[in-house]
């Protein structure tokens, strides 16, 4: 499953709190089938920040939501 995470907090400020991830309206870790479903989420909600990665929980690799999009 791929997990979306970043570092930006909503004051602008980078990194300070740790990684911060896309969760559900209950508060639970959104997860997709596929990166191609995340990225179809991003897209659709606007989200275009380079400070966003794509992570596979399961084996780790990671991928840069706009260097890959």
């Amino acid at each position: 499953m791929i997990v979306v995470r970043t570092l930006l907090c909503e004051d602008g400020v980078i990194g300070l709190n740790g990684w911060r991830y896309l969760l559900n309206s209950d508060d639970t870790l959104m997860k997709f089938i596929d990166k191609e479903s995340a990225k179809t989420f991003l897209k659709t909600h606007d989200i275009d920040s380079d400070e966003i990665d794509l992570v596979d929980d399961s084996t780790g690799e990671l991928e840069n939501w706009i260097n890959n999009s």
